[in-house]
């Protein structure tokens, strides 16, 4: 009276076979993708800049740049004047990157 019915699910040895090949797979290309955000945060803001600082010297308005959608810290608002000049330098500072804006034409260096 020794039998032995085989359900048709599976047992616990395969499933651990399967979890263990997702987590190699997993952990070979995971790594390749960029997940750093901080240095998007930082290339966006840059872009963004160069960007209005076009459209005042296109439009010959006056703007401040908003920078409520970036984690960054600096001394004073950015404001373009109609030439794409920017009235005070300061220094802008994210996660782990730090950038100046230079007085006059508004360059952007990373630091």
């Amino acid at each position: 009276m020794d039998k032995r019915v085989r359900s048709n699910g599976y047992t616990l040895i395969e499933m651990i076979l399967v979890l263990f090949v997702i987590s190699v797979f997993s952990l070979l290309f995971f790594p390749m993708m960029n997940f750093d955000l901080s240095s998007q945060n930082f290339y966006l803001f840059k872009s963004d800049l160069v960007r209005f600082q076009s459209e005042c010297m296109a439009f010959q308005k006056e703007g401040v740049l908003d920078t409520g959608v970036y984690s960054i810290s600096y001394d004073h608002e950015i404001r373009f004047n109609k030439l794409g000049h920017v009235n005070q330098a300061q220094t802008i500072r994210f996660i782990q990157k730090e950038g100046v804006i230079e007085l006059g034409n508004g360059v952007f260096i990373e630091k």
